[in-house]
């Protein structure tokens, strides 16, 4: 007999595709007649799973008949391109238990994670619309204020905030296509000018707007660059402002921090301005086009670039950026307002991709952790990985449909 609800889910990748719902604690996944492979619950340990086409793959590693899957793996049935990430819901409803919200969202795989936190993967049951939930911690209110601040078609949409103990958690919008660092490569050029181009010019659009708001990013590289999918066309977002500094805040930016290859020369003089900013932008931009850092040299007050056989216009507005003196180098301004980037083809784009974020709908979520649920939740062990589920929300992910070239 099946059980009243499910015990777990396959969730179809593209996330936001749907998902299949495990009810048998036996249960077959078959495409017009054919049997791929069925998902067994054990009673004890992991879920089993029995490859029945001989074509499928958990992890990328293909099945020897049966094996047992986790939480957040991913399952693959390559013949007719079908991808899985499975969710157990016990594990699920438990983290989600003390918010409520076990019954409308379930949480997925590990995105990933550094010296900011993680990042996990969950999604509305129903819809299957996801969203990114970051777990900072203790010392993120800097980001939390900012962000409240800001609203700008590529800085990522973050709509949730409530604070747990010494964590703070974090409900952003989804971005299927990763992030900027698989396609800007220390040794590879992997991006034409003209779709490096159009990143950039949304790029330098969004630290115009933090700039004119106050804030210094300090943290800009290709990891905080997102995107809705994988270039050439797509719209970017800027993430990740834990370490940012905005005049609001009473705080002058005078701590040396960021990611050192692309950090400015001033920085570790701790005494800094949004220029710092730009130089970051001119490695990006240097690193893009063609697959090297560029090196700084204390005896010079520019950074040595070789012309670009491509286009001289772009070197120039580099060399502008890469100043070692920022009282030399151009402001975020100087950079927008560039011949390279006065590209109507590109500005098209960009105000194109810009009108098809800014006409998606939102759906707010309020969250209230009861107090007395959490307590108990912290008590039978759950800890840090079981809080991960404490705020979750729907966004509609944009569908962008023309190839820009």
């Amino acid at each position: 007999m099946p059980s009243e609800a499910p015990w777990a889910y396959l969730l179809r990748l593209p996330v936001g595709s749907g998902a299949i719902a495990l009810i048998h604690s036996d249960q077959v996944i078959s495409r017009d007649g054919k049997e791929y492979f069925s998902i067994r619950r054990c009673l004890v340990g992991n879920p089993e799973v029995t490859d029945r086409s001989g074509v499928c793959y958990i992890n990328g590693h293909r099945i020897n008949k049966v094996a047992h899957i986790e939480h957040g793996w991913k399952i693959s049935v390559r013949v007719v391109g079908k991808e899985y990430i499975f969710v157990d819901c016990d594990l699920s409803n438990r983290l989600l238990r003390p918010l409520g919200l076990n019954g409308s969202h379930a949480i997925g795989q590990l995105l990933g994670q550094g010296g900011f936190g993680e990042v996990y993967l969950c999604f509305e049951k129903k819809s299957t619309s996801p969203i990114a939930l970051k777990i900072t911690k203790e010392g993120s209110d800097r980001e939390k204020n900012i962000l409240k601040s800001l609203k700008h078609a590529h800085i990522i949409n973050t709509r949730f905030f409530t604070n747990v103990g010494q964590k703070t958690f974090i409900g952003m919008e989804y971005m299927a296509g990763g992030d900027l660092s698989a396609f800007v490569q220390e040794g590879r050029v992997i991006l034409t000018e003209n779709q490096t181009k159009l990143i950039f010019y949304q790029l330098t659009d969004a630290v115009v707007y933090l700039h004119s708001k106050g804030v210094c990013h300090r943290d800009l590289k290709p990891a905080n660059i997102l995107l809705h999918r994988a270039p050439p066309r797509t719209l970017i977002k800027v993430t990740d402002l834990g370490i940012s500094k905005s005049e609001l805040l009473h705080s002058p930016p005078n701590t040396a921090i960021g990611t050192v290859r692309f950090m400015a020369p001033e920085t570790l003089h701790q005494n800094y301005t949004k220029k710092v900013d730009v130089w970051s932008l001119g490695v990006i931009l240097y690193l893009s086009l063609t697959g090297r850092y560029a090196s700084v040299s204390a005896n010079r007050n520019d950074v040595p670039l070789p012309e670009l056989a491509s286009n001289r216009i772009v070197t120039r507005l580099i060399k502008k950026m890469l100043q070692i003196s920022p009282t030399h180098r151009a402001d975020i301004t100087d950079v927008m307002r560039h011949e390279w980037l006065q590209d109507e083809n590109v500005k098209r784009e960009a105000a194109l991709l810009r009108a098809e974020f800014q006409n998606g709908p939102t759906t707010p979520i309020i969250v209230n952790p009861p107090s007395e649920k959490l307590k108990q939740a912290e008590n039978e062990g759950i800890g840090v990985a079981g809080t991960i589920g404490l705020i979750v929300g729907g966004i509609v992910v944009i569908a962008l449909a023309i190839l820009f070239r």
